[in-house]
């Protein structure tokens, strides 16, 4: 291949990937909206079965640095630091000004460096990125608030708020990613530390048809459970029988809200290796009226019918998280911000639905 020959190579190909990427922004909602369209049709090719389905988080590196990244607690020390080091120069000129002013006249020869200029930007660039993070924490403030207001109104209590959520300071280990602020540092399966998004899917056991998706820069699964529930029940008008989930998804509240709304849980208490599956704890005798959640889910997973029921868990949902990684190759996102993500994630899972109806034989001409 000639020179010129591979610079037009390039030249066309440089001209499609900028083609593609254009596409897939301009029509981000109608790509992520593909996810309901091909619940659909697994729906009606019969594969959506609802009788149990498994939910699960995976860590998808953000297109940014974990280096970009800094606490609230050192921005605050930063900030100072480069206070005190634009108020020491500017101290500094005045006065070389005032020294020099009656032998060389009004012009001094001072101009602002480099490095002050950069410092500067680097302030302002602290600056906000310490704005946005004490927000963060008074609308995070003001949100519990509203809940625990409307928790104490249905049990007709009183609610009064301990302290004013414009006063609240952010924890020091809060974070800000100048690249990706809205991405998060997050320990992944590895125990390592990456700059990621924790990416959810809900998927039909008997299937492996994934009926909900969604993307959260909160490394925690606890609060994901309620809306990956709603999302199923919305995108198939269906209710599933059994919802599994492994430990990070436990809580009070969300085996409350899946008794509210009927659906048998499965999800431990506490962390439970492979291993210990084999593991022959028995519960013998009658359950104690007043057993907690937690000891009632402990023992209800101790008992044949809830082991055999929740190993479907790990033989659903996180082989579809290794069907996307390894063969979809959707190991980090390409794009920059919580929206943008989350319309991959969903487009992703949408094209994983679709290659189950093909590769199953669906004619989507007939269905």
């Amino acid at each position: 291949m000639t020179i010129l020959a591979f610079v037009f190579y390039l030249v066309i190909n440089s001209q499609i990937f900028w083609t593609i990427s254009e596409f897939r922004r301009r029509h981000r909602l109608a790509l992520e909206n593909l996810l309901c369209e091909s619940i659909r049709l697994a729906d009606e090719a019969g594969f959506v079965k609802m009788n149990q389905v498994a939910v699960d988080g995976t860590k998808i590196i953000a297109n940014a640095s974990k280096h970009s990244a800094m606490s609230y607690g050192y921005i605050l020390k930063e900030e100072e630091r480069l206070k005190k080091l634009v108020r020491d120069y500017l101290d500094q000129l005045e006065t070389n000004d005032l020294a020099d002013d009656g032998q060389y006249g009004d012009h001094s020869d001072w101009e602002l460096p480099e490095e002050l200029s950069t410092s500067q930007k680097r302030l302002e660039a602290i600056k906000k990125a310490k704005a946005v993070i004490e927000a963060e924490a008074i609308a995070k403030t003001r949100g519990k608030q509203d809940k625990s207001k409307e928790r104490a109104e249905k049990q007709g209590k009183r609610y009064k708020p301990r302290k004013d959520p414009e006063e609240v300071k952010p924890d020091d280990k809060d974070q800000y990613n100048f690249t990706d602020p809205e991405s998060r540092i997050m320990k992944n399966s590895d125990k390592a530390f990456v700059q990621a998004y924790n990416a959810q899917a809900t998927v039909d056991v008997d299937s492996h048809i994934i009926l909900a998706a969604d993307v959260t820069n909160n490394a925690s699964d606890r609060k994901e459970l309620q809306s990956q529930m709603v999302q199923v029940m919305q995108n198939t008008d269906l209710k599933p029988s059994i919802c599994s989930a492994d430990a990070g998804y436990f809580s009070e509240t969300n085996l409350e809200y899946l008794e509210l709304v009927k659906i048998d849980a499965l999800i431990p208490a506490d962390k439970i290796k492979h291993s210990e599956w084999r593991a022959r704890v028995r519960y013998y005798g009658r359950i104690p009226k007043n057993a907690s959640r937690a000891y009632r889910m402990r023992r209800k997973l101790r008992t044949r019918q809830g082991r055999a029921l929740y190993k479907h868990r790990m033989t659903s949902v996180e082989p579809v998280f290794g069907f996307i990684k390894e063969q979809l190759h959707l190991r980090q996102f390409v794009h920059r911000g919580i929206d943008k993500v989350r319309s991959i994630w969903r487009f992703t899972c949408a094209v994983h639905n679709l290659l189950k109806l093909y590769r199953a034989g669906i004619s989507f001409k007939t269905v």
